[in-house]
Order: structure tokens, then sequence, then C-alpha cells
């Protein structure tokens, strides 16, 4: 196969691919058909309707996510962390954007990184990102008190995490997770994790279900029965986890679908002890406040999802400012990490 540019694709590897979707299309439709068969043997009992019920209108709220961007160089990789929040007058706040390379991020983690190798790297400039998310919220509790703060992404900390110990963004990162549980609690403020791409596994895990369907993950799993504004379960509940036990008995989750496209499946929510005692109201805000331009997501929080991060067109533009600033002969040593072009 041959594109506009002369590339030749090898056919064998065509193939080959086709082959092997072949035999995946087929081990769904085997999957598929014992469920259809089984349908109402597997449906959960309990899944609510949001019909009837009265949205929470909070007077004072606040969405807040983070982003990180990598520039890959030759000789070292340099990282943009940056937290933003945005409240219900369109006002932001910044969290203090964090440059980091990565000789810095080996020396805070140096002993553990030693052994797991450049991708610990990367899981530490993911920790500090969602450390910074923590850290405003806190922040937007203190200086204003708001009736609500969403964030993007999950208050529950799964069991992989675990993966993560010894390191020193971690532990800043749960340091961060409890401060924001004990100072929410105490003023009263409910806050909700917003959970777009939910990987867990909670409810598969407490139900005997068959070999072939216990291996799907609950959003997968809970697709097959949710239709727009239905959620579950119902009431929501604390997640069965082995580890950080301390943390996640203090939240409770519920899987949400507020949009009719099938190509996506629901959502997690996770609710504080405060957020919890009007979680449907909470559930129906967020569906009166999205649609089908976000994919059910709430137009606020896609919002400060896009203008978090760094456009690439920015980091390039930074980035070739910076090589014209080098002697020619001294290039090499900012080259990309690859050979990858910015345009």
């Amino acid at each position: 196969m041959e594109n506009k540019k002369g590339i030749i694709t090898n056919l064998d590897l065509i193939f080959s691919l086709n082959e092997k979707l072949d035999i995946f299309s087929e081990k769904i439709k085997k999957i598929g058909e014992k469920q259809i068969k089984n349908f109402e043997k597997y449906k959960p009992s309990g899944i609510k309707s949001l019909n009837g019920v009265k949205p929470k209108e909070p007077k004072k709220f606040v969405f807040i996510d983070a982003g990180s961007h990598e520039i890959p160089l030759a000789m070292d990789s340099i990282y943009l962390l940056s937290a933003l929040s945005i409240n219900e007058c369109g006002e932001k706040n910044f969290a203090v954007p964090q440059i980091k390379s990565t000789p810095e991020i080996k020396e805070e983690e140096e002993n553990v990184l030693k052994k797991e190798g450049y991708l610990r790297a990367r899981d530490v400039v993911s920790l500090i990102r969602e450390n910074l998310i923590f850290k405003l919220a806190i922040d937007e509790i203190k200086k204003r008190k708001p009736d609500l703060i969403v964030i993007d992404g999950p208050l529950i900390i799964r069991d992989a995490f675990i993966r993560y110990k010894g390191l020193k963004s971690f532990e800043n990162f749960l340091t961060s997770v409890k401060e924001l549980g004990k100072l929410s609690e105490k003023e009263n403020v409910p806050v909700i994790g917003f959970v777009k791409r939910p990987q867990s596994k909670f409810y598969m895990r407490l139900n005997n279900f068959t070999e072939d369907i216990i291996n799907l993950r609950d959003p997968v799993f809970l697709d097959l029965f949710l239709k727009k504004g239905d959620f579950f379960p119902n009431p929501p509940i604390i997640p069965e986890v082995k580890s950080f036990k301390d943390i996640s008995s203090n939240y409770y989750y519920t899987y949400f679908k507020p949009h009719g496209n099938e190509f996506n499946p629901p959502f997690r929510i996770d609710f504080n002890k405060i957020a919890i005692k009007d979680y449907m109201g909470w559930l129906k805000w967020f569906l009166k406040n999205s649609g089908p331009a976000t994919k059910g997501i709430p137009y606020m929080l896609d919002k400060v999802d896009k203008e978090v991060k760094v456009k690439e067109v920015l980091s390039n533009h930074l980035y070739k400012e910076m090589k014209r600033k080098i002697p020619f002969k001294m290039r090499h040593l900012c080259k990309l990490n690859w050979g990858e072009n910015f345009e």
C-alpha cells in the first residue's frame, strides 16, 4: 500500500493485522452472544434514572484540572506542568507553573529511579501534575469556600497505585489528597471527582461472573445496561480496595451516563462525604450542564481541560526560539530525542 509521499507499507503486515482483527471480532461475537442470551441474568438491579430529579444549583463552584507537556530533547527532557481552576464567574486561578527537567526528577526520586528507569520519570511527572490539582482545590477552599469543587480525575486511590510506593512525589500526592479530604469535611465543602476514562473493576470484583465476563472493566460492562441519565450503583458505594483504605474508604463512587452516545462508556463519579448527601442533585446538575458537543462532560470541565493544556504550537514556537539562541555548531545538544521536527 502506497500513500501520496511514496511510503510503502508491507502487505504482510496489513494481512497479519487484518487476521488478528478478525480473530478479535469473533471473540467479541462469542462473548456478546452469551451476554444477549443471559441479558437479564447479568443486568444489575438498582439502576437509577435521573428523570424527575431536581438539580442542585450551587451559587459558588469551581472546576479544576491540570496538564503536562514534554519536550523530549536529545540530552534531556523538559516537562511543563500547570493546574487551572475556573469558577462560576469565569475567573481563572493558575497554580504556580512548574518546569522540570529529567535530572531534577531523578534527583528527587533518585533511589527508586535508579532501579526502575526512564518510565518512572514520566510517572513522577504524572504524580506532580495530579498533586497540583489537589493543592489548588485546597487553596480554593481556604480562599473562598465554594459550594462545590469538581476535579478532573479520581478521588479514590486504586490498588494499582501501589507501584508508586517509595516515590517521594507519590507521598506528596497522598498528603495533598488527605489534606483535601480533611479540610473539605471540616469546612462542609462538597468535592466530586469526574473520571472521564475509568479503568476500575470495583463492581466486577463484587460479583461471581463467568470467566468471559469477569475480565471486563466496570464501565464496559455497565455500558450494556445504562441509558442516558442513568447511573449505578444507587446509592453510590465505598470501593473495596486492598491498598490505601484509609483514603479510599472516605469516598463513594457510581457510574454515570449523561450522554446517549453508544460509543462512549459511562463516566465514574467519586463523591466525598459531603457531596454524597445530595448525589442525585449533583448528577442532575452535571446532566443539565452538558451536551453532545462535550460528549456528556460538563461544559466547564471541558473548558478547564482545554485551557490548562500547553498547546503544541506554543511549545514548538518556544523551542525554536531557544534553538536560535544557541550557536549553530552546538545545536546538536538541543535536538529532539528521536530526531523529530517541529514544523
